[in-house]
């Protein structure tokens, strides 16, 4: 790899098993001329400002994104493509596939195709509202969304929480049922979060 900084420059096919620790690496920039593949999870965050950069395709298990992503090529995650707050941009040239896509208020900009098992979230923040039909987990009832999470990450649930699980599967009362730190936490350091994916 050539360094210059905090900018590295990796130049051919590059194989890891989980990239979440730029911090530690004092890596800001990384750009990978080729393929990148990631055994577990990639997690980019905006505070420091952390950018992958990928020529070819981009492989991984799961992604957490608060900073910045750019893939020339195809974009697949086996499990959960995550924005994280509202900071950062990802562009993708080419098709992205993902078990699970939730953009929270994270901006993903996909040139290709969008193949999601799951999606769910604000719509606008994929390619500004122009694939409003993936998001797919909007309509469900948030009963039957909240029973495919591993019942480790679901909160304990009072009486008046119990109103909501016949409506339909909003941002505002997921969180009231899953403990969104538990679940980053289990995306970003490879834990299953799902039932089955």
């Amino acid at each position: 790899p050539e360094e210059n900084g905090d900018h590295v420059l990796y130049q051919g096919d590059l194989h890891l098993e989980t990239l979440n620790c730029f911090d530690e690496m004092e890596i800001g920039v990384l750009i990978v001329e080729g393929n990148l593949t990631v055994d577990g999870s990639i997690y980019l965050t905006d505070d420091p400002l952390q950018l992958l950069f990928v020529t070819g395709d981009l492989i991984a298990d799961n992604i957490v994104l608060s900073g910045g992503l750019i893939v020339n090529g195809n974009l697949t995650v086996k499990s959960c493509l995550l924005g994280d707050y509202n900071h950062g941009l990802t562009k993708i040239f080419g098709n992205a596939t993902a078990y699970f896509f939730h953009p929270e208020e994270y901006f993903f900009d996909i040139v290709g195709t969008s193949n999601f098992q799951l999606a769910f979230g604000n719509a606008w923040r994929l390619n500004e509202n122009e694939r409003a039909e993936v998001f797919n987990a909007n309509t469900m009832k948030l009963s039957a969304f909240i029973s495919l999470f591993h019942e480790d990450i679901t909160n304990n649930l009072d009486l008046e929480c119990q109103a909501y699980l016949d409506s339909p599967a909003s941002e505002e009362h997921l969180w009231e049922y899953l403990d969104r730190g538990l679940f980053l936490e289990y995306v970003s350091t490879g834990r299953p979060v799902f039932k089955s994916a």
